[in-house]
């Protein structure tokens, strides 16, 4: 669980497929009918969260039939099959950089990051746990600790990494109403960035979980407009202007 100390620091206010697999199955076939969502438990008429989504590959897609394709057939069905879907969002992780990630996890399970709205953005807590990242409301995770709701869960697949070097990610959006797909695409690629480049780790994650003192949200927020500038985007309150 994140220190209250941490959290006061942050100083926040609110390639084609293979003729020889397209002519056995297609791409949909692949995959399983999935009817497990995010897994809960009560306790105590409190809802805790255990662990996200399927467990396994093999409770999404058919393993057998994609281990003899190239990494670059795996990733183009994986990506391709979640393309159209606003909830789920799909990619692969060279297994080289996930190995890092798992590793600087261990060092540092918490991390914050911003999510830009109309106006301002909205804090993010997130809790890396083995082969699963969470991410839940700062007001969320203040009030309710380990039984808050994650509005997004990501889960890595390793099943593939020692045969073709790939880990395949899978994020769900739990709740639509904090974001959309971009929006959770976006955070999940600063994850990645912020565990992955040492610059980053070291600066601000470390930082975080070990120093939290030293932890400068502000400092974060510049960081994070430098990598890549949030979107103009339409103020309610203010009237569009008028064109010419």
């Amino acid at each position: 669980m994140l220190k209250s100390k941490v959290i006061a620091s942050t100083g926040v206010k609110i390639v084609p497929f293979s003729k020889k697999l397209m002519k056995k199955v297609s791409s949909s076939s692949l995959f399983v009918p999935i009817q497990q969502k995010t897994s809960i438990q009560k306790r105590n008429n409190n809802i805790r969260f255990t662990t996200p989504g399927p467990k396994s590959l093999d409770q999404i897609i058919k393993v057998p039939l994609l281990e003899r394709e190239t990494p670059e057939v795996i990733r183009k069905i994986w990506t391709e099959h979640y393309y159209m879907n606003p909830t789920i969002i799909s990619d692969i992780v060279p297994y080289i950089k996930y190995q890092v990630l798992l590793h600087r996890a261990k060092e540092c399970p918490m991390f914050v990051l911003p999510v830009f709205k109309n106006i301002g953005f909205q804090t993010m807590v997130l809790q890396l746990q083995k082969d699963h990242v969470l991410f839940t409301g700062m007001r969320e995770f203040k009030a309710k600790g380990e039984y808050a709701q994650p509005y997004l869960s990501v889960s890595h697949f390793t099943e593939f990494s020692q045969s073709k070097g790939i880990v395949l990610m899978r994020g769900e959006i739990n709740d639509q109403s904090v974001f959309n797909k971009g929006d959770a695409k976006e955070l999940i690629n600063f994850m990645y960035k912020f565990y992955l480049e040492d610059n980053l780790y070291h600066s601000f994650v470390e930082v975080f979980n070990k120093e939290p003192f030293r932890f400068n949200f502000e400092e974060l927020i510049n960081s994070i407009k430098a990598i890549k500038p949030p979107k103009p985007r339409d103020n309610p309150l203010v009237a569009p202007p008028k064109k010419k």
